[in-house]
């Protein structure tokens, strides 16, 4: 019979590859991969800044995972193309400002250790009902501003010229990975919600050029790197936001290789069945 630590544990990890599958789709079609990054550090900054003030470490990270995500929609808006550098300023910014505040406490290791890695093992039935709550809130507002988030996403100026408040939507979807790193911090932590946010979307893209079909396969990979990562953790006694890590990264290089090695293939059969399509040089 399972364990009640193993059974939340699990609940847990599906309900953060859910989460950050779908999100991560819009993140890496955007190519706004270094937001997660830059919201993931900011998210640890404001749980250390709330163990400093004697709150709650996750209210205090939301707030202030919030509040930062609308500077960065704010900042990225005018002119898109400066998107990425304004985003790893602000990353870079926001690093910095955990590893200080990291640096005021006491308990140094322990602290920094359980919010960069997270402890999925540890959660809480609680905390599953807030992981839950916000997951489940991300997740059906992406379900209803679907059409208005696919537009944004492939043609932000097509979409503005079209009467669309594509700056709202922007808005919205840059809050909406803010929240979703947020309650990650608890489960994986603040290093690994990058990997989960891109690694599954990444490797998904490569399958596929439908953005249905896309983010179906995010969620698909996604949680069998989660699952998978939770299983070896346990059977080899490793960190498990570490594996969970290294599974959904590799799920993505298994991928890549085997989408190169059938292209590559797709090349060879070609040059047999039409070789006259291809002009051989004779080298006197």
């Amino acid at each position: 019979m399972i364990q009640a630590y193993l059974l939340r544990a699990l609940v847990a990890a599906a309900i953060t590859s859910v989460a950050t599958a779908v999100l991560g789709v819009y993140v890496v079609s955007r190519r706004l991969s270094s937001v997660g990054a830059a919201l993931a550090h900011t998210a640890l900054a404001g749980a250390v800044l709330g163990h400093l003030l004697g709150a709650d470490p996750y209210v205090s990270a939301l707030v202030v995972n919030v509040a930062f995500s609308v500077l960065i929609a704010y900042l990225s808006l005018e002119d898109l193309r400066e998107a990425e550098a304004v985003i790893g300023l602000l990353f870079g910014f926001s690093a910095a400002l955990a590893v200080t505040l990291v640096s005021l406490i006491r308990e140094y290791t322990v602290v920094a250790w359980t919010y960069l890695v997270g402890d999925v093992l540890g959660v809480s039935l609680g905390d599953i009902m807030s992981l839950a709550a916000v997951s489940v809130t991300a997740v059906n507002l992406v379900a209803v501003l679907y059409k208005e988030f696919k537009f944004v996403t492939f043609d932000f100026e097509g979409a503005r010229a079209m009467g669309l408040n594509a700056a709202l939507y922007h808005f919205v979807m840059v809050v909406l990975i803010a929240l979703v790193t947020t309650v990650c911090l608890r489960t994986v932590g603040s290093i690994l919600t990058t990997v989960l946010l891109v690694a599954p979307a990444a490797a998904a893209r490569k399958l596929t050029h439908s953005f249905e079909r896309t983010m179906a396969l995010s969620v698909l990979i996604s949680l069998a790197s989660s699952l998978t990562g939770l299983y070896l953790s346990v059977q080899l006694n490793l960190a498990t936001s570490g594996v969970i890590g290294l599974s959904a990264a590799a799920a993505y290089f298994v991928v890549s290789l085997v989408v190169a090695k059938l292209k590559y293939c797709k090349k060879c059969r070609l040059l047999v069945q039409r070789p006259s399509e291809f002009k051989l040089i004779d080298k006197d």
